[in-house]
């Protein structure tokens, strides 16, 4: 099935409709497997894709009449990493832009921690045949759309959710909202918690004027560089309890009207707080807001500083919004423990996370010249 509003019109007046196929394990499967958590005292499974086998594909849909007809494009689109030598992995949820040499560009979310995207031109080549027909030769001839080369990585961290592109009229560069969430934070169960955008004048190639356009629990953020190599992003398997506002922000959209952008998306929080935003929302702001670029955040100068243990260890911490922010690893080094996997959330959740019960002596927080937290466990 297509997604949303993703039919496609070329200057040559040829439609393109990007569609996804989904490949996944039996309905049993999807029903055992999730990364679990605790939601406002419950536990609850937190995340579901990536947890069973989902190998979802890509392909589009072309027609030269407009609509009355349509032909597919030859086979379908899967990550075929590293030659094959890293695996096979979904390329779902499409959507396209055209670039300035004519070709197209379409974009997916996969479970690697990037959006990956494939390009498509004309092709007129003669294939040989193989070993058992050499002799065999076939002449093939076929517009931009109809073969797509295999997806590569962008630069841009993602989690495996749908993004949605556009080319500024007024500019003619490309403009991404996406959730562009680090890997760590991923792991802590935030893939949509932050929603970004993002600006390429070189038909994608490179990216720059971040944007943080909405979040939960996370921080604003600028540019967050992806893990050095692509690989499977997924909640791990206990996250531990997830704070009260921890929510979805997903599926966007772009839309333009004269000078300005107008940018849609929901916000799904289970059992909304009072007061809570929820359901659809809508930024509209100029272009020139888009160009712009955020840095990411820091926390105040008066912050104070986390000592976990005993005697204690100062822990790296970001404090936001009257928490902190930290890595599973730094907590558990504190505490004398090892992790295999690093995650990224609030030190409630980390500690939940440990399953150690947090004793919090707050008789430093008010301290002018040096607050401090001390945290220690049962």
């Amino acid at each position: 099935m297509p997604n949303y509003d993703v039919l496609m019109k070329a200057a040559d007046g040829r439609l393109f409709l990007p569609v996804r196929g989904c490949a996944a394990a039996s309905n049993l499967l999807a029903k055992q497997l999730a990364a679990k958590g605790i939601f406002r005292g419950k536990r609850a499974n937190i995340e579901g894709h990536a947890h069973r086998p989902e190998a979802d594909y890509s392909f589009c849909y072309l027609s030269d009449d407009e609509g009355r007809t349509w032909r597919k494009s030859h086979g379908t689109i899967l990550i075929w990493k590293d030659k094959g030598f890293g695996g096979m992995w979904p390329a779902d949820e499409p959507c396209m832009v055209d670039t300035a040499d004519g070709d197209l560009l379409m974009f997916f979310r996969t479970t690697l921690g990037r959006i990956y995207t494939s390009r498509s031109g004309p092709v007129d080549t003669v294939l040989r045949g193989g070993p058992w027909s050499p002799d065999k030769t076939t002449h093939v001839k076929a517009p931009s759309g109809v073969y797509w080369d295999n997806p590569l990585p962008t630069s841009l961290a993602a989690a495996y959710t749908p993004c949605r592109v556009r080319r500024i009229p007024s500019t003619g560069d490309i403009l991404i909202v996406w959730n562009q969430v680090s890997a760590d934070e991923i792991r802590g169960s935030y893939s949509r918690c932050r929603m970004s955008s993002a600006i390429s004048k070189d038909d994608g190639k490179t990216w720059q004027h971040f944007k943080t356009i909405d979040r939960s629990v996370l921080p604003p953020a600028g540019r967050i560089e992806p893990e050095a190599e692509p690989a499977m992003a997924r909640a791990i398997e206990w996250v531990g309890e997830v704070p009260d506002d921890w929510g979805h922000l997903d599926y966007p959209n772009i839309g333009f009207c004269q000078d300005n952008v107008a940018v849609s998306w929901t916000r799904a929080v289970p059992e909304p707080l009072p007061g809570q935003p929820q359901g659809a929302r809508l930024l509209v702001a100029p272009v020139s807001w888009f160009y712009s670029e955020d840095k990411a955040y820091e926390s105040p100068k008066n912050a104070p500083k986390l000592i976990v243990g005993d005697p204690g260890t100062q822990v790296r911490a970001l404090w936001l919004e009257d928490r902190f922010l930290v890595n599973l690893t730094d907590v558990a080094a504190a505490l004398g423990r090892k992790v295999s996997l690093n995650m990224y959330g609030t030190l409630h959740q980390m500690l939940t996370c440990l399953k150690v019960e947090g004793v919090y002596d707050r008789s430093g927080m008010d301290d002018p010249r040096n607050p401090v937290l001390q945290v220690k466990v049962k």
